[in-house]
């Protein structure tokens, strides 16, 4: 039996991405990899993606590939939900999330498991900001367990 109010919400953050017309692009001095919301790796954050996260919500296309996968899961919770939906309607709309991008650059790369690691180690602290970035498990905590995420999350999406 399928969840109505899901598909209603779905149809609902679509048809508001439809209406938007802004895009972000990946910086070009890094090599690419396949950014949170950006299913489709074609180097930006548009209604494509969305429609893919959202018929993947409700059943009508399977997203497929480790990296469109990691791509869609933009809230690291190990699942494609209302919620990745959402977070990529925001950005989008120029809302920009920033978990897990700690360098500011709108794109998980190492540097900003670099940047975890240098903080966790005492080299060179994490602003208030960077920190609350890099907690993407909501503990409080930036920790070996953060970065592990990131890395995770950076080495399945950068192949």
């Amino acid at each position: 039996m399928m969840n109505w109010k899901k598909i209603a919400a779905c149809a609902a953050a679509a048809m508001t991405l439809a209406c938007s017309v802004t895009a972000m692009s990946a910086s070009a001095a890094q090599k690419y990899a396949y950014r949170k919301g950006d299913v489709n790796g074609d180097k930006k954050i548009d209604i494509e993606d969305a429609l893919a996260i959202s018929d993947n919500i409700v059943g009508n296309r399977t997203i497929k590939g480790a990296k469109s996968l990691g791509a869609a899961d933009v809230n690291f919770d190990n699942k494609i939900d209302i919620e990745d939906l959402i977070m990529v309607n925001g950005w989008i709309n120029g809302n920009a999330f920033a978990d897990a991008d700690v360098d500011g650059d709108l794109i998980v790369t190492i540097n900003d498991v670099n940047a975890i690691l240098n903080h966790i180690n005492g080299k060179k602290a994490l602003t208030k900001s960077q920190q609350r970035w890099a907690d993407v498990n909501n503990d409080k905590v930036v920790d070996i367990e953060d970065c592990a995420m990131i890395k995770n999350y950076y080495n399945k999406c950068a192949k």
